[in-house]
């Protein structure tokens, strides 16, 4: 049986139907979640297809959806981060295309979920031309962002994991973590990025740390400036 639950509450639980949520899906105020449960594929990807246009994101394991609203906050640690990936691929020459918070999902693995973040690297090449992802057919992102300001009701990682994303950065804004796929097809929390070699999760935290005391702008500035000298002194 489905039902839907506010995960911060917002509202009694009630049992809609796939078809109703479908044409008239809930959807959350910001930064704050709802959750469905007993949902096959097929609604979760007319849920999906409604939502298209509408700044949330989803998350979907096997039967539970969790639909996400956005913040400020979350949207300003997760801009901070993608500029990092920017910076760090032209300073380094690296191709790069941006998939933004494009849906990835696969019906085999019943299963999906939509980035904060994410970005094709050293797979660029292979998707430079495409108009949308097949995961059947196409790799996964080289790298994810996730921002962490609220607790998740489905884990993200185990997602990230069965769709093999290779490198996932998470933040909540006071640290940064590395999990990086290993051979056994789990992740590890790693100290250097597998994307940016010489890059330490550690050395992002005092940039992000920066936000609210300078403008993005200068916030830019200093990371490009370190960025350069780092590479300069491994020459």
């Amino acid at each position: 049986m489905m039902h839907l639950e506010t995960a911060n509450p917002i509202g009694d639980v009630v049992s809609p139907s796939p078809l109703a949520l479908a044409n008239e899906p809930p959807t959350p105020p910001r930064g704050k979640h709802l959750v469905l449960y007993g949902l096959d594929w097929d609604a979760y990807r007319r849920i999906s297809d409604a939502l298209t246009d509408m700044k949330v994101r989803l998350t979907y394991d096997r039967g539970r959806l969790e639909i996400m609203g956005s913040s400020l906050i979350h949207e300003r640690w997760t801009g901070l981060l993608a500029m990092f990936v920017y910076i760090l691929s032209e300073e380094m020459r690296k191709t790069l295309c941006s998939a933004g918070s494009t849906t990835l999902d696969r019906e085999d693995l019943d299963r999906g979920i939509e980035p904060d973040r994410c970005f094709y690297i050293e797979n660029e090449p292979r998707i430079r031309a495409n108009r949308k992802i097949d995961l059947h057919k196409d790799p996964p992102p080289d790298l994810a962002i996730e921002t962490e300001v609220s607790h998740r009701a489905i884990k993200q990682l185990p997602i990230y994991e069965a769709i093999k994303v290779p490198e996932v950065w998470r933040t909540d804004g006071k640290s940064v973590t590395f999990h990086v796929l290993q051979p056994n097809g789990s992740y590890e929390v790693v100290e250097h990025s597998r994307s940016f070699p010489f890059l330490r999760s550690d050395d992002l935290v005092p940039h992000l740390q920066r936000w609210g005391q300078v403008d993005e702008g200068t916030l830019h500035r200093e990371f490009r400036d370190w960025v350069r000298q780092r590479l300069s002194a491994k020459k």
